[in-house]
């Protein structure tokens, strides 16, 4: 009796085609990393506008010629109530996501919320601010002194920004509640977060900088 002659799968072969890589080639990257590098390149592109404008305004405050003296400049004291805000914004927004990864689903929950309440109130305090820098740029425009408006294009330029952000926080703790997250899934929440810290160190270094040229 002849002996039975295993026949290739076809199939087998294709496949063997198609998952060749030549010696030396690196794979190509996965959805999650090149999520990153975009959010990456976005928040780069994002650092050298916002750097661009305080440098433009740093360079009218010293050497302008119609810039009055230093620490001339009052600033609403509500900003340092926003300040508090936009910084508990990112410490609640790191709890949330170090809660999501160990599977604390509640907790990641809770602190997300708070997020959630603590950016709803730096804009609510923002506003207000903003309006008393519209006013007193509308004071001091008739002695020709226009700083107060630039100082409110910067901050309003930051609350757009901030807008978007409570927009893509939103439809996170949506999301959470209907079980989009959990420990091997939260690559929206780590983005929302990345997005917010940025936001809080875009804020806390243009605010030192009113504080220190005002």
């Amino acid at each position: 009796m002849a002996a039975r002659r295993d026949v290739p799968n076809p199939a087998n072969r294709i496949s063997d085609v198609v998952s060749y890589r030549p010696v030396g080639e690196r794979a190509a990257p996965d959805a999650a990393t090149l999520n990153m590098m975009g959010m990456g390149l976005f928040l780069v592109a994002l650092f050298m506008l916002f750097a661009a404008m305080l440098v433009g305004y740093l360079i009218i405050r010293i050497s302008g010629t119609h810039s009055p003296q230093l620490h001339t400049i009052r600033l609403p004291r509500l900003l340092y109530l926003s300040t508090t805000a936009v910084i508990g914004v990112s410490i609640t927004m790191h709890l949330a996501l170090k809660q999501l990864r160990v599977a604390h689903t509640r907790k990641f929950r809770e602190w997300l919320v708070a997020s959630l309440a603590l950016a709803l109130g730096f804009v609510l305090v923002q506003v207000p601010a903003m309006m008393l820098l519209l006013r007193a740029h509308h004071q001091a425009e008739t002695v020709g002194l226009f700083l107060y408006g630039l100082i409110f294009f910067l901050i309003l330029t930051h609350a757009l920004h901030v807008a978007g952000g409570v927009m893509a926080m939103i439809w996170v703790v949506i999301h959470a509640y209907r079980g989009a997250y959990n420990e091997d899934r939260y690559l929206a929440v780590r983005n929302t977060a990345l997005y917010w810290h940025f936001l809080d160190f875009i804020w806390i270094c243009m605010f030192l900088m009113f504080l220190a040229t005002g």
